[in-house]
């Protein structure tokens, strides 16, 4: 397995996409909390430092989920379509290791990069005089990291069965439901009837990656959590985790 997950390593870092949306996002959160940015909600300018942590983290949050779903739709199916799948066959390893393996992989290049979005954090904390928060900033990564988890386990599980270009139809869904989670509730109330239903049909599966994200953004800030939005996700990524190893692709 190692060998699996160090190949795919080494092709997910060379694939352009991953510093494509990267560099966007970098350019966004500097865009953000850099002193010459200027943001309006309502006619309001956004430069208080609590807003800024905001925002930072919902990009941190929107960019590394979207870069997820993009990495991780095409792993497995390019694998069969090369043909590699064959030489993992001969030497005796089952569709379970092998799939669980890429997944790995996926989950390891996106959680480096948030790994490098926390560390511009680390420096914007510095900047605005909150060294003290560089202290809590290891849990809230890991409350994040989660989100990336499961987005790449779902993604991943998803492109087994299904083409990529659905498998990322399926992925940015879920990740625009989950990381504006409130939106899409208030949606629901708003529209009423077919859409209203359907909504809440989305949002009872969906898990909340807002809420996730939240709560990392609490917890830099020294507020109590609520441990239940964290478990909602953990719950996710293991029952996406089930299908991973249960799916097989009928190729093989």
């Amino acid at each position: 397995m190692g060998v699996i997950v160090k190949g795919s390593l080494l092709e997910r870092l060379r694939r352009k996409e991953l510093y494509i949306i990267f560099a966007i996002g970098v350019l966004m959160i500097l865009m953000t909390c850099t002193g010459n940015a200027s943001i309006s909600v309502s006619g309001q300018n956004l430069v208080g430092f609590r807003n800024k942590l905001m925002i930072f983290q919902i990009l941190i949050n929107a960019f590394s989920c979207l870069l997820s779903v993009v990495l991780s739709m095409h792993t497995i199916p390019n694998e069969y379509e090369r043909r590699n799948s064959h030489l993992v066959w001969i030497r005796g390893i089952s569709q379970r290791k092998y799939h669980g393996s890429l997944c790995i992989a996926n989950c390891i290049v996106n959680l480096i990069v948030l790994f490098v979005f926390y560390c511009m954090l680390a420096v914007f904390l510095v900047m605005n005089g909150n060294a003290a928060m560089l202290v809590r900033m290891i849990p809230a990564y890991l409350f994040t990291a989660l989100n990336i988890v499961f987005v790449c386990v779902l993604t991943s599980a998803v492109s087994i069965k299904v083409p990529v270009f659905v498998t990322g139809l399926v992925g940015i869904f879920c990740v625009v439901a989950g990381v504006f989670y409130p939106l899409f509730s208030l949606m629901k109330n708003v529209l009423g009837g077919l859409g209203g239903k359907l909504i809440g049909g989305a949002l009872k599966v969906i898990p909340n990656l807002h809420g996730v994200q939240n709560q990392a953004y609490r917890y830099l800030l020294g507020e109590e959590i609520l441990i239940r939005k964290i478990i909602g996700v953990v719950v996710a990524i293991y029952v996406v985790t089930w299908a991973i190893m249960v799916w097989k692709r009928e190729e093989a």
